[in-house]
Order: C-alpha cells, then structure tokens, then sequence
C-alpha cells in the first residue's frame, strides 16, 4: 500500500476528516490513510508522550490528540485550555473535554503529593493551607492537622472554582 502524501498537505476540519476517523464515544483516533511505513490503515492513530497525553504526528507536526479531537468535532481550535473532566489526559472523548481557564484547569488537577492545599510548615510545625488565585497564593490559615487544612482549601476551592473543583 502506497503512504499518504502529506507534502502540501494543510491542516482544516475536512483535511483532518481525510486522514483520521474519531470516535467521540471511546475518544480514539485511526488512520484512514498509510501515514508511514510502519503504520497500517485501521490503526490507532498517536502515541502517550511522558505525561501521559496521546499525541499524534501528522505531516511531521506533533499535535495533542484532545485538541484534535475538539478541532476534529467543531471545526475551530479551543480558545482556552482543555480540561479533562476526568483528569485522565489519555481519555479524549468529546464529552469529557471542556474548556477552561488555566486556573479552571488547575482546580481540577491532582495533588502532587499529601491532601490538596495542605502544606506542613517546618518552622512552625504547623499546617499551612493555601490556595492559588490569580498567579498569588491566598494564605487560608494554619490547622494543627493536615486533614484540617485540607478541609479549609476544599471550602475555598469549591467557592473559586465550582464545577471544576476536585479535592483530591
């Protein structure tokens, strides 16, 4: 099977149509056409990149399989960022996407490490909850646990952010 011909090759929703189907229930792309020798009509289009995001090269372009997929589904690029409503950043199905703010976005996100919000503070030896406004921290008050200071973030978080609030 001859490979695709991606020369001239420029990015709109019907090029994109061209060369990959989307299924919005699963969020998985396949190609339509031979992208590559080791690359089969059928497959599964992209590969996780280290942060577990699925990217796709297409005409020797690395774009994130979740922005194809909202460009793939209403012909414009996002005008924000995308939020997984899940928080997996492999699950590109359409109903799981939504734009968003970077704050937004990282309402939703996953604490590093510990309950979200809660910082021990070494000096004091207390527990330090705070929260992300904006680019600046909002100190919210010291707790003698942490379960307590978490508590304070969650209160606050779910006032900023509301549906995109996520406590873990």
């Amino acid at each position: 099977m001859k490979l695709f011909d991606f020369e001239d090759w420029e990015l709109t929703q019907d090029s994109l149509k061209d060369v990959l189907s989307y299924n919005s229930n699963t969020g998985e792309f396949h190609w339509l056409v031979k992208p590559s020798s080791r690359t089969h009509i059928g497959d599964r289009a992209g590969s996780l990149d280290a942060k577990g995001y699925r990217v796709i090269k297409i005409a020797r372009k690395d774009y994130k399989a979740h922005r194809l997929a909202w460009f793939y589904t209403y012909g414009e690029w996002p005008a924000r960022d995308l939020d997984f409503i899940n928080r997996q950043p492999d699950c590109n199905r359409i109903s799981n996407l939504r734009e968003a703010t970077k704050m937004q976005n990282a309402g939703n996100s996953k604490a590093r490490k510990g309950l979200k919000g809660a910082y021990w503070h070494k000096r004091e030896k207390v527990w330090w909850s705070n929260l992300l406004v904006d680019g600046r921290q909002m100190f919210l008050g010291h707790y003698d646990t942490e379960k307590e200071a978490h508590a304070a973030y969650c209160k606050a978080a779910k006032a900023k952010f509301g549906e995109f609030f996520y406590a873990g």
